[in-house]
């Protein structure tokens, strides 16, 4: 009698758990708060592209990430074909951690890969970064890259052309690893 009520409380412990988990590690597929900054974001710097939960998502956590995390460096995101459901994201943490994976919207991170910069590697995104120019004006959602970054206290997000990628973006590419920007996948 024992060991079942346990199993059944631990199954449940460990359930909650995993739904918890879930749920705190994959704030892309939570809805786009109405009347906050993600909808001046939306009608500003990503306005003219058509609206879906997916790419709505991508803008909220663009716009949220590292404004809540001060480890976050860097968080750049590319969509196959233009399709927002499954993106391509890379974040880098100013500890010089690398992490890559695949998000297909509202089922599942794909084909993930950790990697750690070594300090000549950090300097070098750093330097990057710093030297990011403007971004490109509505570049085809196809073509889309959207590199977010953090310039001091202030986090900044701006689009690029993946077929006319700034020297700075191709040298943050070589630096991290991330999944080829120049071509689609």
């Amino acid at each position: 009698m024992t060991q079942r009520w346990f199993g059944a409380w631990f199954a449940g412990f460990i359930g909650s758990a995993l739904l918890l988990a879930v749920t705190v590690t994959t704030p892309a597929a939570a809805p786009v708060p109405q009347g906050g900054s993600a909808d001046a974001e939306r009608d500003g710097l990503f306005a003219g592209y058509p609206k879906s939960a997916a790419f709505d998502s991508i803008v909220y956590s663009h716009r949220d990430f590292g404004r809540k995390s001060k480890d976050l460096m860097l968080y750049a995101t590319w969509l196959v074909d233009g399709d927002p459901r499954v993106a391509y994201q890379c974040f880098a943490s100013l500890k010089g951690d690398i992490l890559t994976y695949r998000d297909v919207f509202n089922w599942a991170l794909q084909a993930s890969h950790r990697a750690q910069l070594d300090e000549p590697q950090l300097e070098s995104l750093k330097n990057s970064i710093k030297a990011l120019p403007e971004g490109a004006k509505h570049p085809p959602l196809a073509d889309l890259l959207i590199v977010s970054f953090r310039d001091g206290e202030t986090w900044e997000t701006r689009t690029y052309d993946r077929k006319k990628l700034p020297d700075a973006v191709k040298d943050i590419y070589k630096v991290t690893d991330c999944t080829n920007w120049y071509e689609r996948p």
